[in-house]
């Protein structure tokens, strides 16, 4: 399959100019939504003519339930009678081949109408299962609107410029949001997972991070089954500019993961190491707690215990003879009462 560069010139269609046609009034064209799809262009149709999609793709907006494919407008920019539109599409439980792509839109009487239009035909790009690997695709797709209409967007999934993210990034190492939480996701690869003291882990390179941050790390919902396979510790370590992940066993594939990264200003608001003391109780007969290991038995390197039965023979013969010195009859008696008790 060609890449994702194939597809055709972007088409309005009739309701579109009828939409800026009316807009030519002041009125507002909202842009709705973005679609999907894998159908062709059938023979003698003309884009400009539809009114839906030929075969368009189950899909849902970034925050709606469900397990589809999410295409959403991520953003918009307006300049004179153009716009140029931004759409991200990431994939869900079904693959499908990305070939036609539509803009929805409404005006002032509320009627959502197929907008603009455009198909890869024979290029189309094969998106996978996400259960196959992680697929971001982001289009950017320049449509003509009214100079004098007032255009909004639904804005679904927020992009910002490298400018903006790098600013965001300074106040936050700045303590300018010290109390604001930082979301970023994250991909733990496979292949970078190292077994040390028993237990495995990986270290991932996260832009923003320092080492006062407290991480609060949500696992995808496609890769909840690989993390609980490796037995995955809910909880994260924070470095300048890294994240570390634990896990019991080292996992098969990779793992999407979103991260709340929390910094802390040393306030009586925020955590602090004696807000997080934890003092393990004496165990007894009626709590659960710790134990001391005493004399006769021992504590392998990997925890496992061993009792020396040696010793405890030993022990055991020593008190059976001191009770028991006497006749065979008393012996006899005693062993009795030992083993009725």
């Amino acid at each position: 399959m060609a890449e994702i560069q194939t597809f055709s010139e972007v088409t309005l269609t009739l309701e579109a100019l009828k939409l800026i046609a009316a807009a030519q009034t002041g009125s507002t064209i909202t842009i709705t939504r973005a679609a999907v799809g894998d159908g062709y262009l059938p023979d003698g149709t003309g884009a400009a003519n539809l009114t839906k999609l030929v075969s368009e793709v189950e899909s849902r907006k970034t925050g709606e339930s469900g397990s589809s494919a999410t295409v959403d407008i991520s953003k918009m920019e307006v300049d004179g009678s153009g716009a140029q539109i931004t759409i991200t599409i990431k994939n869900g439980d079904t693959p499908f081949y990305l070939r036609e792509v539509g803009i929805f839109a409404k005006g002032a009487d509320g009627t959502e109408v197929l907008y603009a239009y455009t198909n890869a035909g024979d290029g189309a790009y094969p998106i996978p299962a996400s259960s196959a690997a992680s697929v971001t695709r982001v289009l950017v797709l320049g449509v003509i609107v009214s100079a004098e209409a007032n255009v909004t967007a639904n804005i679904t999934y927020g992009e910002v410029t490298a400018e903006e993210f790098s600013a965001e990034i300074a106040a936050r190492k700045a303590g300018d949001l010290a109390a604001a939480p930082f979301c970023t996701e994250a991909v733990i690869p496979a292949d970078n997972w190292s077994l040390s003291g028993g237990k495995y882990s990986t270290e991932v390179e996260v832009e923003g991070v320092i080492d006062t941050m407290i991480p609060v790390v949500s696992i995808d919902t496609n890769s909840v089954d690989t993390a609980d396979n490796a037995g995955m510790c809910p909880y994260a370590a924070t470095g300048d500019g890294t994240v570390t992940f634990y896990a019991a066993n080292a996992p098969t594939k990779d793992i999407t993961v979103t991260i709340a990264l929390i910094k802390t200003d040393g306030s009586a608001d925020t955590l602090s190491s004696d807000t997080l003391t934890y003092t393990l109780p004496i165990a007894s007969a009626d709590t659960l707690g710790g134990v001391k290991i005493g004399d006769g038995i021992t504590v392998a390197e990997d925890g496992t215990i061993s009792v020396d039965t040696a010793d405890i023979t030993g022990t055991v013969s020593t008190e059976v003879i001191e009770n028991v010195s006497a006749s065979d009859e008393e012996a006899s008696e005693a062993i009795s009462e030992i083993m009725d008790n």
